[in-house]
């Protein structure tokens, strides 16, 4: 009888810690240090995750739309290559609510920074595009519902073979029975523009998911649309103005739904100015020797289209209708005269012509060759190479990747003239250092 006692207790020994363990809230500020918020909430110092580095130009900004700007002051960025970033956290089995904080601090156009987001496997965002969702810095928070079986939560940010690197400013894990009430995250909108196309999304925690969108009293600017499942403004504006509306935001709790509702603000400003070329004058190049710049235009509605209405480009060279590239390897020398035309995005477009010529030596005889010392920052992953025909000014970047030694062939110099070179750091999501000193080199 006594070793029956014996067995019967053991299997209770086992199988009480597993009876008891309870499903806990998890806050984690993304490359940053523990931080409590405006709503009294304690986020801990980053950790869970596998690799990454820490953002360079998140501390640089303050992140718009959102009550605490302060835990978009520091983010984690994911590798190029390799394994990708991961947040792994031993939890109790059950379901939760996961609430992923983002801000794109570093670019400013669509396309640039591409990934999936990844849960207990499954892909929960495909192809997160931070900036086509909010813009530039301007907090966007996604969220998502994910069951564990195996004691372990796994958020995997997968970067994309075209896509730059994943980024995650915190991380918000809640029991599913425990999500809190429902309340708005957007504190704020960005401003708009009559005839620029407008993109913002409102965003909410607490409560169930799905949430469904409405505006209670006010108006959106004419032009402008919110979508019911997603909680995007969109469209063009065409009246300028100060529009404010309340926002309403009803979620799915099965009993009886929560809602919240928000006075929010809209800003549109009048239509810009007729687009204008400000490039006055091209760099001349080479024979043989890769030629690139970029013209450039300001007013009217980008993006821009870019065109050859008379002359020619030198043979070798086109231009990308797209960005307003002239680029291409020359292969005759001489001076070509040309006219260039763009065209803006406005509904209304308007347009400008300026005449322009590029001057192409033959080809060169000399090179350059740079050398430099090893930059002692953390993080560094290669160097820049920029050049310039003018003293401590002007600088134009050479290398069309990053550099991952320490030296440097310039191949592109003409005969006679001088140059003044400097170089930068840069670390695996792009950000750079400051401009080196300055070196020159006189070619005979």
């Amino acid at each position: 009888m006594r070793g029956l006692v014996r067995i019967l207790s053991f299997v209770c020994l086992v199988c009480l810690p597993v009876a008891a363990q309870t499903q806990q809230t998890i806050r984690v500020n993304s490359g940053g240090a523990a931080y409590h918020d405006s709503k009294g909430q304690s986020w801990s110092a980053d950790y869970g995750f596998n690799t990454g580095s820490l953002s360079h130009s998140a501390p640089m900004v303050t992140v718009t739309g959102t009550s605490d700007p302060t835990l978009f002051k520091s983010a984690r960025v994911g590798t190029s290559s390799g394994a990708d970033l991961q947040y792994q956290f031993a939890v109790a089995n059950g379901a939760y609510n996961v609430n992923l904080y983002f801000a794109e601090t570093y670019f400013t156009a669509k396309g640039k920074r591409v990934f999936d987001v990844q849960m207990q496997g499954t892909t929960v965002f495909s192809a997160l595009d931070i900036f086509a969702l909010a813009g530039s810095d301007h907090a966007l928070v996604k969220s998502a519902k994910v069951s564990v079986t195996n004691g372990q939560l796994i958020i995997r940010f997968a970067h994309r073979a075209y896509g730059n690197v994943p980024v995650i400013a915190a991380l918000e894990i809640l029991p599913a029975g425990s999500s809190g009430s429902l309340q708005f995250s957007t504190s704020s909108l960005p401003a708009g523009q009559v005839g620029a196309a407008y993109s913002t999304m409102i965003q909410a925690t607490g409560g169930t998911t799905p949430y469904h969108w409405s505006i209670s009293s006010g108006t959106l600017p004419a032009g402008l649309t919110l979508s019911a499942t997603t909680g995007t403004i969109s469209g063009t504006p065409t009246t300028s103005g100060s529009f404010t509306f309340t926002a309403k935001v009803t979620d799915s709790t099965s009993s009886t739904a929560q809602t919240a509702t928000k006075s929010l603000t809209i800003t549109v400003a009048s239509g810009a100015s007729p687009v204008e070329i400000t490039t006055s004058s091209l760099p001349s190049g080479q024979v043989a020797v890769p030629y690139s710049t970029t013209l450039a235009a300001i007013d009217g509605i980008a993006p821009y289209k870019w065109s050859i209405t008379s002359g020619a480009l030198p043979a070798g060279l086109t231009l990308t209708a797209g960005t307003g590239a002239i680029s291409g390897s020359p292969r005759t020398s001489g001076t070509f005269s040309f006219t260039t035309h763009v065209t803006d995005s406005a509904s209304s477009p308007t347009s400008a012509s300026r005449n322009l010529n590029i001057t192409l030596a033959t080809a060169s005889t000399h090179s350059v060759m740079l050398k430099w010392t090893a930059s002692p920052s953390p993080g560094v992953s290669g160097y820049h190479v920029y050049r310039s025909k003018t003293t401590g000014a002007g600088y134009t970047k050479i290398n069309s990747s990053v550099v991952s030694g320490l030296t440097y062939t310039d191949a592109t110099v003409v005969n006679g003239v001088t140059y003044y070179y400097v170089t930068t750091s840069v670390n695996a999501s792009g950000d750079e250092s400051s401009y080196s000193e300055q070196v020159q080199m006189i070619v005979p």
